[in-house]
């Protein structure tokens, strides 16, 4: 599943409130507990930034004697 940044930060509120149920859009999650739900946080940062990371399209070379 494709995560957004307005739904890291719905959990990310839900969190810091100390709540296990969370709504964004039309849906409704509950988690077992915070820490399910920090679980879920971390996994979601974790994907939102390996989208973010790219590679330069420069090429690195060695020069040689």
């Amino acid at each position: 599943m494709a995560f957004t940044q307005e739904q890291l930060a719905a959990l990310e509120e839900a969190y810091a409130a100390g709540v296990t149920t969370v709504r964004y859009g039309d849906r409704s999650y509950t988690y077992d507990s915070l820490e399910a739900l920090w679980a879920a946080i971390q996994r979601i940062r974790r994907e939102l930034l390996g989208r973010r990371r790219f590679r330069s399209g420069t090429a690195g070379y060695r020069r040689f004697p």
